[in-house]
């Protein structure tokens, strides 16, 4: 009887120093992958990207730059603007025209702990939309549908997410790391229209967008190219038409 306890009591004892075992290794890779997330990764990816030449902040634990923005937004949309303003950019985009005034185009900024690298050369614009199946839209936030149903969301902004290592215009990008479009910028770029890029002149378009934008149709892209072109392109263009011709009548 006393041995039967015995084995019992050695079966049990295992059984528990296992259990323990098994609690203590899934709390320590928990560990690591939480480690990993919120700051090895981020600083392997910030190296990788500093190394090709691109500049951005230092990433901030978790947070990225998402404090900074937030404050920018808030601060742009505070400010009172006339009709005569022509500071669309700053005021839309205030912490992206900031840091590409900063750091230049070649640029990134921070999403939590995703760096987003900032595209504002037309060709790479181009290269990424018409590459679908390689730079696929972000993944939006299922609880923005249970706070926000119905509202327009991630959808309509030209962000890309690189799920395996690529390369774009010499810059190598790993797997995870997201490239932000800015068309907006890229019409509002004086190397490309010139010093009254700001100016109302539709007569600039008078011999066609490759004309305008110099044989580089890739600098204007309001409704996107690619696959994902808007459906809707032909159809508003000849409604633009149609309201000029009536409006010079």
């Amino acid at each position: 009887m006393g041995t039967h306890m015995e084995i019992i009591n050695e079966s049990s004892g295992a059984i528990g120093c296992g259990i323990i075992g098994v609690v203590l290794l899934s709390l320590i890779w928990g560990s690591w992958r939480i480690l990993n997330w919120v700051w090895l990764r981020p600083k392997k990816l910030e190296s990788c990207l500093r190394k090709q030449g691109l500049n951005g902040n230092s990433y901030k634990l978790f947070f990225g730059d998402l404090k900074e923005s937030s404050a920018m937004d808030k601060e742009a949309s505070s400010t009172r603007i006339s009709i005569s303003d022509d500071a669309v950019p700053s005021r839309v985009l205030p912490f992206i025209h900031t840091n590409i005034s900063n750091y230049g185009k070649k640029s990134f900024t921070w999403f939590g702990p995703i760096p987003n690298v900032n595209i504002v050369d037309p060709e790479l614009v181009k290269e990424v939309l018409s590459k679908n199946f390689n730079y696929q839209k972000t993944k939006s936030n299922p609880f923005i549908k249970l706070v926000a149903n119905g509202l327009t969301t991630l959808d309509v902004w030209m962000e890309r997410v690189v799920h395996e290592d690529m390369k774009l215009g010499g810059i190598t990008l790993l797997e995870g790391v997201i490239v932000s479009l800015h068309v907006m910028l890229l019409h509002y770029d004086r190397e490309i229209w010139g010093d009254d890029v700001k100016e109302f002149k539709p007569e600039r378009f008078a011999e066609g967008v490759s004309k305008a934008t110099k044989n580089n149709q890739a600098s204007f892209s309001p409704f996107s190219s690619g696959p994902r072109v808007c459906i809707g392109q032909n159809f508003s263009m000849l409604e633009a038409k149609m309201a000029i011709a009536t409006i010079l009548q």
